[in-house]
């Protein structure tokens, strides 16, 4: 069952490839009074920048992942919304402004399933992740999405010959600790760290970068997307999730879930039960699990 499981993980990872912009809505304004809809999520992907729609919304969290924006943007957007961050994915090619520079040293590969993953424990890829986190941090975020961090699971399960014998999750959990160390040494002690899971979460467990992190991003908590079809996933099969996104609740972190949904009474049900275990809930319609559209408001309304 566990493989199985992993399967359908696999092909979710490869459907949402590229996830680089997430807006958890909080709430949109009503014409003619200054008091919000109460809303708790909603999620999109926009390749490049915010459009002007998106900005005519408020968001408790804002995650960007393009290029294009300023500082002054930025400082405007924090105007609007509770939390903006930046996006480093770092165990994939997320960004064509590197793809030169990666390939001529010889650390992506492209992974069926996967897309384009990177030799994450090489020195370079270290490099150009410093580079962007000082980016990052010199246009005014408030602190940065570090997504995909438990990749390696996937690809312990069917080694590629490029990743040798080395451990997997000691090579991630290495490069994790040192992103967290220099931006705690380099960077403004408020700029906040968060990170982005879609299989496991058992990097948390390790002391120093649980308690360095500020929150939790997780995908495909109850249900899954395999070939175009929502599968719900037994609690059983993802009870230990269940258990440390709880404990990071207790202990004051931000934790995001986003799973496909099929229409509004899965997205209601979905949200429901996220809400009671503290979690923001984001039901994305499988039709748009590449995050182009956001979710129909009447997914989130008189919850």
């Amino acid at each position: 069952m566990r493989i199985k499981l992993l399967y359908i993980l696999v092909v979710a990872a490869a459907i949402v490839a590229g996830f680089l912009i997430i807006y958890v809505k909080w709430p949109s304004p009503r014409l003619g009074s200054e008091k919000y809809i109460q809303l708790d999520g909603g999620a999109i992907l926009l390749e490049t920048v915010p459009s002007p729609d998106s900005l005519a919304y408020s968001y408790k969290v804002l995650v960007i992942g393009g290029d294009g924006l300023s500082k002054d943007d930025i400082g405007l957007l924090k105007t609007r919304n509770s939390l903006v961050l930046g996006y480093i994915n770092v165990g994939k090619l997320y960004s064509e402004r590197f793809r030169e520079y990666v390939e001529s040293v010889g650390i992506v590969h492209n992974v069926e399933g996967l897309g384009e993953v990177v030799e994450f424990w090489r020195s370079e890829w270290r490099t150009i992740i410093i580079s962007e986190l000082d980016r990052i941090y010199g246009l005014g975020y408030d602190g940065v999405l570090l997504d995909d961090v438990d990749i390696y699971k996937f690809l312990e399960n069917d080694r590629p010959e490029w990743c040798g014998d080395r451990d997997l999750r000691l090579s991630m959990e290495e490069l994790i600790v040192g992103l967290i160390r220099y931006c705690r040494e380099n960077l403004n002690a408020s700029f906040g760290i968060y990170l982005g899971f879609s299989y496991d979460l058992e990097m948390l467990d390790k002391d120093i970068i649980y308690d360095s992190i500020d929150g939790v991003f997780f995908r495909g908590l109850w249900h899954v997307l395999s070939e175009g079809e929502v599968i719900k996933i037994c609690e059983c099969e993802v009870g230990h999730i269940f258990a440390k996104l709880d404990e990071a609740v207790a202990n004051g972190k931000l934790v995001v879930v986003v799973d496909p949904v099929e229409d509004e009474a899965d997205a209601r049900e979905f949200s429901s039960v996220a809400r009671l275990r503290g979690y923001i809930p984001v039901p994305q319609p499988a039709e748009y699990w590449d995050f182009s559209k956001p979710p129909p408001p009447n997914y989130y309304e008189n919850l």
